[in-house]
């Protein structure tokens, strides 16, 4: 598990790294000791904006992750590359709630109804074109039952109807997360 300070300093280095990117300025990787070889895999960084509305949500899943500055300045870059095509500007970012979510474990489950609703991320990936993500702070934003939650995720999410969650062929993984906001 990441200490809070840890996650504070994490937390600020992402949010001083896309601001920079606008500025033009260099920033130093933190100091955060063995924490940096953190196993996981997946990172994800969201920005919310007063509404509580996410208008930034990059992140990425997959099993060679290890080391936890590397993979916020790939999803950090992702972001700041989005949020460029969308001209948002520094200023949004500054006012903005960010989201970091590290998975730790993707667990492919069977009964698609066995996961926490308040501490654990979604995956579905229907054949290989079709797949989507929610993180546990979307989970809860949405105030849905489990299987509202299946729904949104297949039509929302992955562009697929939003029965195929109960579908043999429908794959459905628990994401293991710590999260932290600022």
């Amino acid at each position: 598990m990441i200490a809070e300070n840890t996650w504070n300093k994490i937390a600020n280095y992402a949010k001083a790294k896309m601001l920079s990117s606008f500025s033009g300025e260099g920033i130093l990787n933190p100091d955060i000791g063995e924490a940096a070889n953190y196993p996981h895999v997946g990172f994800y960084i969201s920005l919310e904006n007063s509404s509580g509305d996410d208008f930034v949500n990059e992140g990425i899943l997959h099993e060679s992750l290890r080391n936890i500055i590397d993979s916020t300045n790939l999803v950090s870059d992702s972001a700041v590359t989005s949020m460029k095509s969308k001209d948002v500007d520094q200023s949004k970012i500054q006012t903005s709630t960010l989201n970091i979510t590290v998975v730790t474990a993707c667990t492919y489950i069977k009964n698609p109804l066995s996961w926490d609703e308040n501490s654990d991320g979604l995956c579905f990936q229907w054949g290989q074109q079709f797949k989507g993500v929610y993180l546990p702070h979307q989970i809860k934003k949405m105030n849905s039952t489990k299987l509202e939650v299946l729904d949104k995720l297949c039509s929302w999410e992955a562009g697929v109807a939003s029965s195929l969650w109960r579908l043999p062929e429908g794959l459905i993984w628990k994401l293991t997360c710590e999260s932290y906001s600022l």
